[in-house]
């Protein structure tokens, strides 16, 4: 899971650290590296989640947007079992 700054000193440290704002929430690295971010019903992408999205997808990785926890749950396992069903 990435740190996600929750106050201004929270933020402040992480840049100090070299965090990178839009980042997804969490990271999968395989069997292709999948960026899932987690949004709250009705959440939107900010414009650098929007271009960091742009730049996984021309870089071949699957980036995905999960808004309730079925979902996410939906998008990992399928994620995971990519190329190994039977």
């Amino acid at each position: 899971h990435i740190f996600a700054p929750r106050n201004p000193t929270d933020g402040v440290r992480a840049k100090r650290m070299g965090f990178q704002p839009g980042w997804p929430d969490l990271i999968f690295p395989a069997p292709l590296t999948l960026g899932l971010e987690l949004k709250s019903a009705g959440g939107k992408q900010s414009s650098v989640q929007k271009d960091l999205e742009r730049k996984w997808l021309d870089y071949g990785m699957v980036y995905a947007i999960a808004s309730s926890f079925d979902e996410a749950m939906e998008l990992i396992q399928r994620h995971c079992t990519w190329g190994y069903e039977s």
